[in-house]
Order: C-alpha cells, then sequence, then structure tokens
C-alpha cells in the first residue's frame, strides 16, 4: 500500500513529449476479450491494476497505445497518451502488477495492451495481447464531488482539501484560480455553513479550466472524528512477533476510540520494512487515517525493537 500511495503521489510528474517514430506493427493475439475501463481529464495520470498471470507465458512485456482497431499508436500524432508504462516493480511478492497511463491535452478514447513475446511461439516475434484496457479522457463534470471539511479547521487547510480532492478524482494537476474558485461563506466558523466551488470558464480574455467543469456546494461540518496520535504510546511491537497479532492490537486500540472505523476504509497500517514472512522484523510500523474518513483523524508510528 505504501508503495502504491507513494507512486499515485508521484503520477503529476510522469508526462514526457512523444517523438514521431515509424514502425510496423505487431501480429494482434485475441483470445482474452474482457476490458477494464478508467476515465481521467485532460494530462491527468490513472493506472491499472491487473493478475500476473496475464504475462505469465510471456517475455519482454511492456504495455503500449492502441486505436479502435487495435493498431498500436507509434507516436505517429495520433497519440492520446503522453506515456504508458509498467512498473515492474510495484510489489514483487504480490500476484498483481500495475501500469500507469498519463493523458495528453486532447479529450476521446485510447486503449492500451500488452506487448511481448511468447516465449512457446518458435518465431520469437513481438505480439500485442490479452484484455485491451479502455481509457477515456474527458473534462470532469464535479457537480457530484463533495469536500469534507469541518468547524476548527483554518481556511488554508479547507483549501488544501478542496485542491486534494478535485485532483484525486480527476487524475490531473488542479489548482485554484486556474481550474476553479471558491466562494466563501460570512464565517467558517459555524456548522452548516456553505462553500461553492466552481469552475473557472471562459469569458472573454479569461481561458476556462481544461479539466473540469460545473460546480458544486458543500457545509461545513462538526469534528466528531477521534485523534489516533496519542495511541502511539500505548502500542508497541517486538521482533520475532507475529504480524496478525500486531495488526489486531492496533484495531483494537482504535476499536476503542471509534467502534465503526474500517482497516482500509478509515485507516491503513503500512510495515515498514519490518515483517518476514508474517513476522516482524526490524523497521517501524506507520498507521495512517484516510483524508475522507469521517470517523477518526490523525496517524502514528512506532518501531520495532527487539526483545
Amino acid at each position: 500500500m505504501k508503495k502504491l500511495l507513494i507512486l499515485l503521489g508521484s503520477f503529476g510528474m510522469l508526462a514526457t513529449t512523444a517523438t514521431s517514430v515509424v514502425a510496423c506493427n505487431p501480429q494482434v493475439e485475441t483470445s482474452i476479450k474482457y476490458t477494464k475501463q478508467k476515465t481521467i481529464a485532460p494530462t491527468g495520470n490513472t493506472y491499472f491494476m491487473f493478475d500476473k498471470s496475464l504475462i505469465k507465458d510471456y517475455d519482454k512485456v511492456d504495455v503500449v497505445e492502441v486505436d479502435e482497431n487495435g493498431w498500436e499508436a507509434i507516436n505517429t500524432g495520433s497519440n492520446m497518451l503522453t506515456r504508458v508504462y509498467l512498473n515492474n516493480k510495484f510489489d514483487e511478492s504480490s500476484n498483481e502488477m500495475m501500469f500507469v497511463a498519463s493523458a495528453g491535452k486532447s479529450e476521446g478514447r485510447t486503449y492500451v495492451k500488452f506487448k511481448g513475446v511468447n516465449r512457446y511461439n518458435p518465431a520469437r516475434y513481438p505480439v500485442l495481447f490479452g484484455p485491451s484496457f479502455v481509457v477515456d479522457i474527458e473534462k470532469l463534470d464535479i457537480k457530484s464531488i463533495n469536500v469534507n471539511a469541518y468547524v476548527g479547521q483554518t481556511e488554508q487547510v479547507i483549501k488544501n482539501e478542496i485542491e486534494r480532492v478535485l485532483s484525486d478524482v480527476s487524475g490531473a494537476s488542479i489548482k485554484e484560480n486556474i481550474d476553479y474558485k471558491i466562494k466563501w461563506p460570512d464565517s467558517i466558523m459555524s456548522v452548516g455553513a456553505e462553500i461553492k466551488i466552481e469552475a473557472v470558464k471562459d469569458i472573454k480574455a479569461q481561458k476556462g479550466s481544461d479539466k473540469i467543469y460545473g460546480s458544486f456546494i458543500f457545509q461545513m461540518k462538526e469534528d466528531t472524528r477521534k485523534p489516533i496520535n496519542n495511541l502511539a504510546y500505548k502500542i508497541s511491537a517486538k521482533v520475532g512477533e507475529k504480524v496478525e497479532s500486531v495488526e489486531s492490537r492496533i484495531q483494537n486500540e482504535i476499536k476503542k476510540l471509534s467502534p465503526k472505523a474500517k482497516l482500509n476504509e478509515d485507516y491503513w497500517i503500512i510495515f515498514n520494512n519490518s515483517n518476514q514472512n508474517g513476522v516482524m522484523m526490524s523497521g517501524s510500523v506507520a498507521v495512517q487515517t484516510h483524508p475522507n474518513s469521517m470517523k477518526v483523524k490523525g496517524g502514528f508510528e512506532f518501531i520495532v525493537f527487539k526483545a
């Protein structure tokens, strides 16, 4: 999970400029026909998880953009993605892998397929194979978006949360005054106070957002989330302990504060180089709450010490 969070946080730096290259298309294998679909805003990024079994019979595997006819888009000007790449080092112990797709500025639909050499094919030439992953690139209508903001938070904290939510949902880097404007109430210190977010429109000399459109309103809430920061002083772990035992202690302590808080929904437990074959080793354990959780907030980390 930590690796995934780091990767997602770095998506904004992935885009590269395509150069014109002409090459022949490889043969296409179409034995697997199902698809997965993601929608992102122009210049946004998304990722697809897939089972390693899909590529087990192939060498030199990569992912490439293809058009609606299944032909590889080889940087001829028709590409809608600025970059698509396979992350071979996501998590070697997992049965899943991941690839990342970075959108260009144009709206429309494009596709991604695997490309590799079938190790059972004597010819040993690269082929396109497996499922077609669909990437829809379009401006995001923000009318259904909600932001959780709480009485007691500063205006800057709320601004940061608005930007985070819009960027997460769209997959793109969304900025105030470039992509949206905020209409503040007279006071943010009362429950029910309304904050309006409106995408920047094309008006005369002003260029509108090319990533989002529409508007939404959200209200200030009473902060009933339970802080978990102080649990760092109540929980410890020793080298040699079972990971399950440590996870159970953490969950039990959080349940005492917030009985309805759920692991992997309201918070994550991250083992930083601290477990091997289900047994605690050296390192640390971190607990982070989900930004959208309405049950818990904060986080903590503790060191795994020797018995």
